[in-house]
């Protein structure tokens, strides 16, 4: 009987560390999203002002959005690797599929499925907009589908 009771207490922590590991994985990947939306957000507002004249929608790789912003290549994109050198390697720790309207019809705060970061038509501009998915939120952004914009994370 004691047995029982001993394995039954370790079966129960270890569920209980199994699961916190889970929700701290969670937690690592969003956290890394946001870090990489900043990072990138830095880069495109340097990029910007450099290349005020020329602008970021003249690369060729937005002509056909919605496009993972690591699949973005060529001479456009050698100015952007200037203040974001590795951008070709810029993915969801999770996803490899493109984030789209299509594949995630929510709001903010609804739960979305995990996608690549994409560049995307911004609704409100001519300009672009970069998608990502957040699996579990934090404090200051909600789980669900976010955008970087010209102005910030939303």
């Amino acid at each position: 009987m004691e047995m029982v009771i001993g394995l039954t207490a370790v079966g129960v922590i270890a569920l209980i560390a199994i699961v916190m590991i889970a929700n701290s994985r969670v937690k690592l990947r969003d956290g890394r999203r946001l870090s990489d939306m900043n990072q990138l957000r830095q880069a495109l507002l340097l990029f910007s002002e450099r290349d005020s004249e020329r602008g970021l929608l003249t690369m060729d790789c937005l002509k056909n959005m919605p496009v993972a912003v690591s699949s973005c290549t060529g001479s456009a994109l050698a100015g952007l690797k200037d203040f974001m050198p590795g951008i070709q390697y810029l993915n969801d720790p999770l996803a490899k599929t493109i984030c789209s309207a299509q594949l995630n019809q929510n709001l903010p705060g609804q739960a979305c499925q995990p996608c690549n970061y994409s560049f995307v038509s911004a609704e409100d501009s001519g300009s672009y907009a970069v998608a990502f998915c957040l699996e579990k939120g934090t404090e200051d952004f909600s789980k669900g589908l976010h955008y970087l914009t010209e102005n910030g994370l939303r």
